[in-house]
């Protein structure tokens, strides 16, 4: 008889969240993790936290509820909010401002000789 494989129990929502953002899960305070876990779904959304994944490890989820954790969720929602791609731009044939004559200084004794020889 060959004994059956268990099959990995599914961790809540909560549960994946404190796994990736805590250094040490064995030592924490469950409940009081649990419970700002929720917070912060809440709050963000659980597959954006997700994505943050492997940017930062912190000793409680308490952090993110510091200025610190605040304004590191709040920067890499500004970062993701920003688009890289190229701009196009389109010319067109008619000139925007009216055109400027520029007289040239003569930069040799020819060019000054004809100036006066325009006429």
């Amino acid at each position: 008889m060959t004994a059956k494989a268990k099959k990995p129990r599914k961790l809540s929502k909560q549960q994946q969240l404190i796994i990736n953002f805590l250094l040490e899960t064995k030592s924490c305070n469950w409940p009081n993790e649990m419970r700002i876990a929720n917070m912060l779904i809440k709050e963000h959304g659980f597959e954006w936290l997700m994505s943050l994944r492997g940017r930062t490890k912190v000793i409680s989820l308490v952090w993110f509820l510091g200025e610190n954790g605040k304004n590191f969720l709040r920067d890499i929602k500004k970062y993701q909010s920003l688009s890289f791609e190229k701009e196009k731009i389109i010319l067109e044939d008619k000139p925007v401002a009216p055109e400027v004559e520029v007289n040239k200084k003569p930069t040799s004794i020819k060019e000054f000789l004809n100036l006066f020889n325009k006429k």
